[in-house]
């Protein structure tokens, strides 16, 4: 029998690093599910789920990172979750981290690097934040909703644009009961955004 391997790299921030979950995150559960698809074929199928998250990094910190880290794993498919980082606000004046336009030059970049080293791109979309937890979250860091909805917009428009996959995770928490400190989903918020993915990569041939 045939074997067929898979290499997946997920891209993103604190939020796909897993903070605040002891079971790190929907990034692991991800990868402990695949592996157990992996054990159940008798190692006829194998899934390399490789969790490239680093707390604090926006679109274009990962674009200055993303051809070595895919070069060395050789990827099926990237699966990107960035971007409320980019819509921080730097402080009361509402200053954002990385401006609008801008922003969607660094999302286009990583779409168009993705494809020189993988067949399938997948955005997962932003989640929402309690307000009256990260206004402010730090020392001149503001995390607004409005502004959160623009982006996770921007990424996918583009990704309409572009033809890539888009996971929306719009409704999919619940900010009372899913959110640890207001920003980074605790382990129920993370539980509910693997099943959304999930459920897309059994969709798409997981």
């Amino acid at each position: 029998m045939a074997t067929t391997t898979k290499n997946i790299c997920i891209f993103g921030d604190s939020i796909a690093y897993g903070a605040w979950d002891g079971q790190g995150g929907w990034v692991d559960r991800i990868r402990q599910f695949l592996h157990d698809r992996t054990l159940a074929s008798r190692f006829t199928d194998y899934y390399f789920v490789y969790h490239l998250g680093i707390p604090g990094d926006t679109a274009a910190d990962i674009l200055r990172r993303l051809s070595v880290e895919a070069r060395a794993r050789e990827p099926h498919l990237i699966i990107f979750a960035v971007g409320i980082n980019d819509a921080r606000w730097q402080s009361i004046q509402k200053n954002p981290k990385v401006p609008a336009d801008e922003f969607i030059g660094n999302i286009k970049k990583l779409i168009a690097e993705a494809r020189l080293h993988a067949h399938e791109i997948l955005f997962i979309g932003l989640t929402p934040v309690d307000e009256s937890k990260t206004m402010p979250f730090e020392e001149n860091t503001y995390f607004e909703n409005s502004r959160i909805t623009k982006y996770n917009e921007m990424i996918k428009t583009i990704c309409q644009q572009e033809k890539v996959q888009f996971v929306d995770m719009a409704g999919i928490l619940d900010v009372a009961h899913d959110l640890e400190d207001g920003l980074h989903p605790n382990e129920q918020g993370h539980e509910k955004m693997f099943e959304a993915i999930k459920a897309w990569l059994e969709k798409n041939g997981a």
